[in-house]
């Protein structure tokens, strides 16, 4: 690395590759948590390889507290809610309490439990064929996500209802 780019990387104006990041953490013998938090200030993924981030950047939080005037969700590749707005909470229903699993929209779709507003009793059968797809697609990504195998699973047995 140049000493431009150091210069640069102090003063913000460049944003580091992972593999300058590693390089640094190596080379100023960072411990994991520290390099986890260089990652995140950085705004990487700290996720392990196979598995699915279920962390929010930097961006992402500062965009979600901007909207304040519409209903907004982050969502992870899984479909379990990370981040909601007031708003958000009012039309799905305040899942603050909820255990993890419950904040799982994929989860309560195949457990018939979700509360958000819809027509009452309706399966849309192309949603949930588009779900089970997305599912398979992201456990094609994140092979070692325990979780998202079991939510797989979930939705394999629920899939019966496509037809």
């Amino acid at each position: 690395m140049s000493a431009d780019y150091i210069k640069r990387l102090e003063q913000g104006r460049a944003r580091p590759s992972l593999q300058v990041l590693k390089s640094l953490a190596s080379t100023l013998s960072l411990a994991q948590a520290e390099y986890e938090h260089l990652c995140i200030l950085t705004g990487h993924s700290i996720t392990q390889p196979g598995r699915v981030n279920r962390r929010i950047g930097p961006a992402t939080g500062q965009l979600l507290d901007r909207l304040d005037g519409v209903p907004v969700a982050v969502f992870d590749a899984t479909w379990t809610l990370l981040r909601y707005n007031s708003l958000g909470a009012a039309l799905c229903g305040d899942p603050s309490l909820s255990a993890r699993r419950e904040r799982n929209m994929a989860w309560r779709y195949f457990t018939s439990t979700t509360n958000c507003a819809a027509e009452p009793g309706r399966q849309d059968q192309d949603f949930e064929a588009s779900l089970v797809a997305d599912l398979r697609e992201t456990s094609s990504r994140h092979p070692s996500d325990d979780e998202l195998t079991a939510l797989n699973h979930r939705a394999a047995r629920g899939e019966s209802t496509v037809h």
